[in-house]
C-alpha cells in the first residue's frame, strides 16, 4: 500500500509549530490492531537513507499522543521542530501491538527562513 500525500502544515524556523490530529482508516474502519507507535522522520531528500535530520514520537508524549489506540487517533503535539529553513520530506510510520508496522502518510513539509534569528 503506498502511503497518503499529506504535506503538514508549514512554519517559520524557530516558531511553535501547530502540530496535527489524525485517524488512521483503512477500508473506511481503525486496523484491528491497537496502535503501539508513531513516529514521524523528517529528511532531506524523499529517497534518503540513515538518520533522519529530525523524529517525532510517541515515546514522548510532549511529541505525540496516541489519543485512542484501539480508534488509531493520535495528536502530534504542538512544539519547535528541529529543522532549519527549507523544504523536507516526512513519514508517519505507525506500530500495531502485533509488532506491524505500516507507513499510512508521507508528504512535506515548508520551513521559512526568518528574518530576525540569525543562527
Amino acid at each position: 500500500m503506498k502511503p497518503a500525500k499529506y504535506d503538514l502544515p508549514g512554519v517559520t524556523r524557530g516558531d511553535e509549530w501547530e502540530g496535527f490530529g489524525v485517524l488512521v482508516l483503512v477500508n473506511d474502519a481503525a486496523p484491528p490492531v491497537a496502535l503501539a507507535l508513531v513516529e514521524i522522520h523528517f529528511r532531506a531528500t524523499p529517497g534518503a537513507t540513515g538518520a533522519p535530520l529530525a523524529s517525532l514520537s510517541s515515546a514522548d508524549t510532549d511529541q505525540i499522543e496516541i489519543t485512542n489506540a484501539a480508534t488509531w487517533t493520535y495528536l502530534v503535539q504542538k512544539q519547535t521542530l528541529a529543522l532549519p529553513a527549507g523544504r523536507f520530506y516526512h513519514d508517519v510510520q505507525t506500530t500495531d501491538t502485533a509488532g506491524v508496522v505500516k507507513t499510512y502518510l508521507a508528504g512535506t513539509i515548508k520551513v521559512t527562513q526568518d528574518v530576525t534569528r540569525t543562527s
